[in-house]
């Protein structure tokens, strides 16, 4: 144990190997021991407990170092990197605005965005400083990712007669693709109007806590455009906590054919700097694939919806 502390606390190794050569040492001295030291009138169950829990220990702590210690400070350093390297921008803030007013997506924009024309209409909160993997976006790259959400989506949506049958009731299929992986379709008939489906789970999504237990927090943070917008939204842990929470940014993209009462909603992920993920891995960010929802009147009733949905989700 002195050895750990002496290399791992006071020395600062970020190495495996101190660990390792502690453990090669320990197991040595116990074979030794077990072997030339061991007698049959001394060998009882608590030397043989003695042995067998300082073997145990010194590889439980090979496993522990290299692969959960040293592995989380590395992503630990990782994380406020960013943070450090832009520490000296951001120095002088704004002393005309708090810390939790409001910022645009457009305050985030580069010079070649600005040129674009493109605006936003709304204000959003502000949010810690981004990791690396996030970018700005602009009110055409929202629509951009809104519009070929549903161009992929409906392609897999034309194939779901070729894929494999899970259940009947509700209908559930799949299929793999190559480059998204497993693609679900989900079928279930609704006693409500396409309407009133459709003000529940898209314009009114933020309301979904109350009653689906499986979402703890849905809120829009920009509005885009009358068809675009973009949602956050906070999913709760799953098999009583084994699967923690996972929260998702995603830009949200709808098609409403009046006449017909078809309403067509996709969403799909966006890595935007309007919300990044957490620094902290409190909530690990999951990623949404093309997702696609068509509500549609059933033929024979057309107070009834057929409820249809294209899901492809990574949770990480």
């Amino acid at each position: 144990m002195i050895y750990l502390i002496l290399f791992y606390a006071i020395l600062r190794v970020r190495h495996w190997l101190p660990v390792a050569g502690s453990t090669v040492f320990t197991t040595l001295a116990l074979v030794v021991k077990v072997l030339f030291y061991f007698t049959q009138k001394d060998s009882n169950v608590p030397q043989y407990l003695v042995v067998l829990s300082s073997f145990i220990v010194a590889w439980v702590e090979l496993w522990m170092m290299p692969f959960q210690v040293l592995q989380r400070e590395r992503r630990h350093t990782h994380a406020i990197a960013p943070q450090e390297t832009s520490s000296a921008s951001t120095s002088r803030p704004n002393r005309g605005r708090s810390l939790a007013g409001t910022l645009t997506d457009e305050e985030f924009r580069s010079a070649m965005e600005y040129s674009s024309g493109s605006s936003d209409e709304e204000n959003v909160v502000g949010r810690p400083r981004l990791p690396s993997v996030c970018r700005p976006y602009s009110n055409a790259e929202y629509i951009q990712a809104g519009r070929q959400a549903v161009t992929i989506a409906k392609r897999w949506y034309d194939s779901v007669s070729t894929w494999q049958q899970i259940s009947a009731d509700p209908l559930v299929k799949c299929t793999n693709d190559r480059d998204r992986g497993k693609v679900y379709y989900v079928k279930v008939d609704l006693s409500a109007p396409p309407e009133r489906v459709f003000r529940i789970v898209y314009s009114d999504s933020d309301q979904s806590p109350k009653w689906n237990k499986s979402v703890k927090e849905n809120r829009v943070v920009l509005r885009v455009d009358d068809t675009t917008d973009v949602c956050y939204s906070v999913s709760a842990p799953a098999l009583r906590g084994y699967i923690a929470s996972r929260d998702f940014l995603d830009a949200r993209y709808v098609e409403i054919d009046a006449e017909r009462q078809v309403y067509t909603m996709a969403i799909v992920s966006v890595n935007s700097t309007i919300l990044p993920p957490n620094v902290n891995k409190r909530i690990i960010r999951g990623e949404n694939g093309p997702n696609i929802w068509i509500l549609k009147p059933l033929a024979d009733n057309p107070n009834h919806t057929s409820f249809e949905w294209i899901m492809n989700t990574d949770v990480k």
